[in-house]
């Protein structure tokens, strides 16, 4: 059987759950464990707004997962792979990299080579 080029990419995204459950606990990790004494009021509202950040992005990410998984429409993967690279950016997220990768794999040819930024197609 030959398989073009233009074939690959042509899977079905199913994200885990587990992935943002990793980028959690990857991000708690990063949080400084030892403190001195008047500086653990400071590492506790880390923590919070911490766990409040994670939360918000959980939901984003999410909400976008089941939009795609409802249509199945390739400009919602972008968005969500777009998302996703934000948050890997941001917070240096080995977990998060790997979904990118693993949409991109997912996408088809014409859309893993162009830039998903809208600002870069002007």
């Amino acid at each position: 059987m030959v398989r073009h080029l233009y074939d690959i990419g042509c899977g079905r995204y199913q994200f885990d759950r587990a992935t943002l459950d990793s980028f959690m606990e990857e991000s708690r990790n990063r949080l400084p464990k030892c403190q001195p004494d008047g500086a653990q009021n400071a590492v506790d509202a880390r923590e919070e707004l911490s766990d409040q950040e994670m939360q918000r992005i959980f939901e984003e990410v999410m909400a976008l997962y089941h939009d795609y998984n409802r249509c199945r429409s390739v400009d919602l993967l972008l968005r969500l792979k777009s998302r996703l690279e934000e948050f890997s950016t941001r917070y240096q997220s080995h977990v998060l990299a790997a979904e990118v990768l693993n949409i991109n794999s997912c996408l088809p040819y014409e859309q893993r080579i162009t830039r998903t930024d809208p600002k870069s197609r002007q």
